[in-house]
């Protein structure tokens, strides 16, 4: 069993263009584009990391007209999130804002960045651009884009994009899409944008409780575990002769089934195995959740949706029965599952998510995202096929708190002299601020929070601050008590998650992605050993 960690390049400098927004070619439709539930309820981002092997002197400009083009189809990335009368999300695509587009150099290799089917944040951060605005919804671009070329004449394509816009199997769809483009070949595949199709029913019609939705307490503390260890991320490599293995383990064990797909067997494995790697108390109710494309399901099929198509298929268990039962048993539990969503369940949970609360990141849970069948092998931008498809450590995903309610706001900060303030141009200033707000990620919040507890807190009336607060986004206007909307609003003196992702080296073969406190990983990897 290989087990193999990112690599982390401390010394690796990328110099970056100015962001250029890139608009479609063509006069394009406007008005708001619907959302569906399963769309809202994804409104964060996701970064992507395409690698070639070689480039020349027109791989930026070939790359940056393609992307001008394909916007005509793909229209509704050149937008902005909106809200309209009922507080819901919505693509305003009358504010053609573009598509952030950025052109880099970096200092070294492709080579040395090591295995990029896994990056290193702080690499996967210096791989693709992050807009300044990406934390205030209604202004964010919901996609950015980044060409980075290497000494060794190689490029990435880095892209983040928020997923209300993409499922897996649509951002495979757009980036093929512009590949094609930019190689002088018609679409293959036209998108079709109409997401009414998938709207919830009034009043909602839930024919069966999808166990997605229960709520499960977590009497085994594994968030005391995941606050007091450390974090380790590590990759798992299962060649065609481990899967065999597995795959026999689990249609031979028990004689519960006779036969089952890699995703079955490796599913039920890593399951099982971050269980007792967390020593899970028997009684703890337990899920494991997957998205499951209902594309073919659905009557007519949805062969040219470009949207999010999946819904969350669902096995519970308590930690006991997962723990005791043969493996057998428990792909079986993750078939019936798939075998279960078909039309009526699309619908029943879709309108589910009207009126149930849905927890993707509860530690009690394990959320399994399959990437092995996305083609991205047809991402031919004219350079060549990709050598390698990735994305990072997956807190980089900027996953939302929507129902939060609390302070849910850090300080960002600019430090200098006044004498610097007053003789740097202007543009300097901003970008002080623009690189103040780019800190705050995870990481930062967490260490300002840990920050409270050893240091006197930050002295906010100091003369020698400036202190800004921003309201001007605050949706006051809803606040409707039946009379009409407010005319005004004030106030008064103010002081002061697991992925299995394909392994392009080797046909079938799976990379398990996994992040654990560090005792724990030492028990999984054992546990998954299958030699």
């Amino acid at each position: 069993m290989e087990a193999f960690q990112t690599t982390t390049i401390n010394a690796l400098i990328v110099e970056r263009s100015v962001p250029v927004a890139i608009l479609p070619e063509q006069e394009t439709p406007g008005g708001s584009l619907f959302l569906s539930n399963i769309d809202r309820v994804s409104a964060f981002y996701l970064p992507m990391v395409y690698s070639f092997g070689r480039s020349d002197a027109r791989t930026v400009d070939v790359i940056t007209k393609a992307l001008s083009r394909v916007l005509i189809h793909y229209y509704p990335l050149a937008g902005r999130l909106a809200k309209n009368s009922q507080g819901k999300l919505t693509v305003d695509c009358e504010k053609k804002l573009g598509v952030p587009f950025v052109e880099a150099s970096a200092n070294c290799d492709i080579e040395d960045l090591g295995d990029m089917r896994f990056l290193d944040c702080n690499v996967l951060r210096k791989l693709v651009y992050r807009d300044s605005t990406d934390n205030i919804q209604e202004v964010a671009p919901l996609l950015t884009a980044q060409v980075t070329k290497f000494r060794c004449e190689g490029f990435t394509v880095g892209i983040t994009f928020n997923h209300c816009m993409f499922d897996g199997t649509s951002v495979m769809n757009f980036m093929n899409s512009w590949a094609e483009i930019a190689r002088g070949r018609p679409l293959s595949l036209i998108p079709c944008h109409n997401r009414t199709i998938l709207k919830s029913r009034a009043p909602p019609q839930i024919t069966g409780t999808s166990d997605s939705f229960v709520q499960v307490s977590d009497v085994s503390d594994l968030k005391a575990l995941y606050e007091e260890e450390q974090i380790v991320w590590r990759s798992f490599h299962f060649d065609n002769e481990k899967l065999a293995t597995l795959k026999k383990m689990a249609t031979t064990d028990g004689q519960i089934i006779s036969s089952c797909s890699n995703f079955e067997a490796l599913a039920a494995l890593v399951w099982r195995a971050r269980t007792i790697a967390l020593k899970m108390k028997p009684h703890q109710l337990l899920k494991l959740l997957f998205p499951v494309d209902f594309r073919s399901k659905m009557k007519p099929p949805m062969p040219r949706y470009i949207g999010n198509a999946v819904v969350e298929a669902c096995c519970l268990c308590t930690a006991g029965e997962l723990i005791d039962e043969p493996i057998s048993f428990t792909v079986g539990r993750i078939q019936e599952a798939i075998e279960r969503v078909n039309e009526d369940y699309v619908r029943s949970w879709i309108d589910s998510l009207d009126v149930h609360q849905f927890d993707l990141l509860s530690l009690t849970s394990l959320a399994l995202a399959s990437w092995q069948r996305f083609d991205y092998g047809s991402t031919d931008f004219g350079w060549g096929k990709p050598r390698t498809f990735g994305t990072g450590d997956l807190r980089e995903m900027k996953l939302p708190m929507p129902r939060y309610i609390g302070n849910a706001v850090v300080e960002a900060c600019c430090l200098c002299t006044a004498g610097e303030l007053i003789d740097e141009p202007i543009s300097v200033t901003a970008g002080r601020l623009q690189e103040a707000n780019e800190r705050v990620n995870k990481d930062y919040v967490w260490s300002w929070i840990d920050s409270l507890d050893v240091y006197q807190f930050f002295d906010l009336l100091s003369l020698t601050l400036l202190v800004l607060a921003s309201w001007q986004r605050f949706d006051y206007g809803f606040t409707d008590f039946g009379w009409g909307k407010p005319r005004t609003f004030g106030t008064g003196d103010l002081p002061g998650g697991c992925l299995f992702m394909a392994d392009g080296s080797e046909r079938k073969a799976i990379v398990v992605v996994f992040g654990l406190p560090l005792l724990a990983m030492e028990t999984f990897k054992k546990l998954v050993q299958l030699e």
